[in-house]
Parts: C-alpha cells; sequence; structure tokens
C-alpha cells in the first residue's frame, strides 16, 4: 500500500467472491479492500465467466471451479515474477513455494497489456463508493453494491469469516 501512496501505479487481479474456489483466502483478502483502495491501489475481481476461465475449467476436470491461483507480478515494466508465493505468513512459513523471476521487457509490458485488457472483458473493477462502502463496474454500465453474483448467505460467510482471528493461517 505504501507503494500505490507513494504514487507508484499497482494493480491487483484477483477472484471475485463467485469466481473463487477457496471461500477462506477471500476473506482474507475482503478485509484489505477499502484499505488498498483508499491507498490508491487499482483492484480488478475477475469475472465467473470469463472466457479463459471457463475453457480451462474443461482441462481440470468436469464440475471443477477455476480461477486465478498463479502469483504474477511485474516490477518496473522490465521484471516479473511467476510462482505460488503469496505474500502472506503461510506461504512464508509453512508452505512449500517457489517461482521465477525473469529480467524481460517484453514479458512485463504484455504482463501489463493483459492486466489493462481484463476490464470490462474478464474482470469486475471493484472502488470506493460515495458512502465509503464498495461497489463493483462490470463495464456495461451496471454497479452492484455487494460481491456481484453472490448471495446473502456467501456474502454472510465471508463478512463472519472476517471477525474471526484467523488471518495467519490465510
Amino acid at each position: 500500500m505504501d507503494l500505490a501512496r507513494s504514487g507508484v501505479r499497482v494493480r491487483i487481479v484477483t477472484n471475485s467472491l463467485v469466481a473463487t474456489d477457496e471461500k477462506s483466502v477471500h476473506i482474507g483478502y475482503s478485509k484489505h479492500r477499502v484499505d488498498l483502495l483508499r491507498a490508491g491501489v487499482q483492484l480488478l475481481e475477475l469475472k465467473p465467466d470469463a472466457r479463459t476461465i471457463v475453457q480451462r475449467a474443461g482441462e481440470i476436470g468436469r464440475g471443477a471451479k477455476a480461477g486465478l491461483h498463479a502469483k504474477t507480478y511485474a516490477v518496473d515494466g522490465r521484471v516479473i515474477f511467476v510462482g505460488s508465493f503469496d505474500m502472506d505468513p503461510r506461504s512464508a512459513l509453512l508452505n512449500t513455494e517457489m517461482g521465477l523471476v525473469i529480467d524481460s521487457v517484453s514479458m512485463a509490458t504484455q504482463l501489463s497489456e493483459r492486466v489493462d485488457q481484463a476490464y470490462p472483458a474478464s474482470a469486475y473493477r471493484v472502488s470506493l463508493a460515495e458512502d465509503g462502502g464498495l461497489r463493483w463496474e462490470d463495464g456495461t454500465g451496471k454497479m452492484y453494491n455487494a460481491d456481484p453474483g453472490s448471495g446473502w448467505l456467501k456474502r454472510a460467510f465471508i463478512r463472519i469469516g472476517t471477525w474471526l482471528p484467523i488471518e495467519w493461517l490465510l
């Protein structure tokens, strides 16, 4: 968040609530959305019908939910990281994680262009509403005041999860 506050362009593309297969991880992320946005981070959340996700689901298995899992970062338009490492205590202390650091202007540029193209085709843009809450734009002019496509029960599960002291497990 400090980078975004200092003027660095920081963009995050992650799963929306209805596109994730790990609700517990979404609990950890959802606790920080407002702070990220206030700091100037741009948030995009993948739609459940994002074309490439639907195509990959068939490869994974019938009935499988597919979403974003790889962690990919571009830095300064010249270096990218691709791997499984999450910037959290569980990845740092418990899990076996790996990744590649690739010094490639071409790949960093392509990654940035793909993120630029994610909204509106494949992702919602998350922003702060005037009342301080969240809102999602789908690119067609439609706005949502709650996680798009999710029911009240799923949202309640996430909300209750944010009250629990479990972030170190996520």
